[in-house]
């Protein structure tokens, strides 16, 4: 679970730095700022993961959010008191998760004031511990980009915390950053090696999570990448569910068919770091442009790589571009260094986009979806006996 957060952390962060500016590692500081404070409190390691987690995933919405009718025309900027909308949907997303239980309303609430000026009209004596630490945490970083940390910008994150104690911040979190953060602790935040502090400040619990834990993860993943871009909507979750309808026609378990599901949910995560005018762009798109967007399918094998225990997942989910013969991306793979699950994913995916509406295109019918995967098939670049199957399996 530590990887899985990790890594997608990378993804929520691109999606906030494109929507509001957030810098990179955005997430992870605020994690990290957050256990250190509840280690300071002698939070158990449990606790702790779920307070990180919860950090990571505190703005799972925000691409939801910012999509929705409550968002300025530019799509830039946040309507003052209207934020409620983004933590209603967040705390939804999570609550199916198989380690919501202790972090119940963390995101919710993460916008709420000391004084009960925000949002939900909550007060800190009516807000949990672990909301109180995260909207702390993600203010000042937010406020301060905390990439970097010097005297000049420590006096600074010092006297903004002070004058907003009583409004913003209550006495007791601000006490607890003030304990945790002296200037050279708070330095440690910058760059990259945020990651390594905070793994290494928390290290790994491993759990057995069930065949429905792992859909529910996906599921919530696949709904944060469909809702960056509207010409994509659904298509994740419309991989995941042809992916593991075709995997229960070949008779794999459940586990098989989970692990299927979730490849499909993930596959395209890669695109949240693309820009949005590049994936929405209603005219054709230039060599270059075209290439930038292929970049999508090796940042999805960046991203879930490093995940242990989820190596066929992620080589199903980022060789979805490939093609039998060598010329796919972004390996440029050939069959023999295709699997039979890595096959299906790209047939699913073709499949998926060509059937799909889009703002420039109507969806095709089974029949003309079909005759062009059969010709593909034709010409040496997908499975053919995968090809038939799809066509048997996904008829009307």
């Amino acid at each position: 679970m530590n990887d899985l957060m990790y890594s997608l952390s990378y993804a929520l962060d691109a999606v906030e730095s494109e929507l509001l500016g957030a810098t990179t590692y955005h997430t992870k500081r605020v994690a990290y700022i957050a256990v250190r404070m509840g280690k300071r409190l002698n939070l158990d390691q449990p606790c702790l993961l779920k307070l990180a987690l919860a950090c990571v995933l505190h703005d799972n919405a925000l691409a939801e959010y910012m999509n929705s009718e409550e968002v300025r025309p530019d799509g830039k900027e946040l309507i003052p008191g209207s934020l409620a909308g983004h933590c209603l949907e967040g705390e939804k997303n999570i609550s199916v998760l198989p380690f919501y239980k202790g972090i119940e309303k963390t995101i919710l609430y993460h916008h709420e004031c000391a004084d009960g000026h925000g949002p939900f009209g909550k007060t800190a004596s009516e807000v949990s511990l672990f909301a109180r630490i995260l909207h702390l945490a993600d203010n000042i970083d937010v406020v301060f980009s905390m990439d970097t940390v010097d005297d000049d910008k420590y006096d600074r994150i010092c006297s903004y915390i002070g004058s907003n104690t009583g409004t913003l911040f209550d006495d007791e979190i601000t006490a607890l950053f003030h304990q945790t953060f002296p200037y050279e602790e708070l330095t440690k935040l910058t760059g990259e090696s945020i990651e390594q502090r905070l793994r290494d400040f928390l290290p790994g619990i491993r759990k057995e999570y069930s065949n429905e834990d792992l859909i529910n993860i996906a599921s919530m993943f696949a709904k944060i990448i469909d809702y960056k871009s509207s010409f994509t909507h659904d298509h994740s979750m419309g991989v995941a569910d042809k992916a593991r309808k075709l995997g229960a026609y070949y008779g794999y378990d459940d586990s098989e068919l989970a692990k299927l599901y979730l490849a499909g949910a993930l596959h395209d995560i890669g695109k949240l770091v693309v820009k949005n005018d590049i994936l929405e762009k209603p005219d054709k798109l230039t060599d270059s442009e075209y290439k930038y967007v292929q970049t999508h399918a090796y940042v999805t094998w960046q991203i879930l790589h490093n995940i242990q225990g989820l190596d066929d997942v992620c080589r199903w989910a980022s060789y979805h571009h490939e093609k039998l013969d060598g010329s796919g991306y972004p390996f440029g793979y050939k069959a023999p260094q295709l699997g039979k699950n890595e096959r299906l994913m790209v047939c699913i995916d073709i499949y998926q986009a060509l059937t799909e509406k889009r703002p420039y295109k109507r969806g095709m019918s089974h029949k003309q979806a079909m005759k062009i995967l059969f010709e593909m098939a034709d010409s040496g670049k997908v499975d053919s006996g995968i090809a038939k199957d799809i066509d048997a399996v996904l008829k009307p």
